[in-house]
């Protein structure tokens, strides 16, 4: 896929992400900087469009969905991290008293 034809793409594509941005909610992230992360992930998987396979609307649509898919499924794995790793106020204060 030549870079004329990506940025076609993104053309097309740009109503669906900001649609999909303001929409949805991702803790720790505004909708400018997921909608810039929809961007990039369409222009990096941009190659594997088939035609064959279905519209460009189609593909835009599923690139969008996987990526806000992952995008949750890491915020809830780091904030499973955080909690593992979170230290308590009273913690804190009985290890300066060592």
């Amino acid at each position: 896929m030549t870079k004329k034809e990506k940025l076609d793409l993104l053309v097309l594509a740009e109503r669906d992400i900001l649609a999909k941005s303001k929409t949805y909610h991702i803790k720790g992230m505004d909708w400018e900087d997921m909608a810039q992360i929809m961007r990039m992930t369409i222009w990096k998987v941009a190659n594997k469009y088939d035609e064959k396979r279905g519209s460009k609307r189609t593909f835009i649509h599923f690139v969008i969905q996987n990526k806000l898919r992952d995008l949750a499924r890491r915020t809830k794995t780091l904030k499973r991290y955080e909690d593992y790793n979170h230290l308590s106020l009273d913690s804190l204060i009985e290890k300066e008293k060592r």
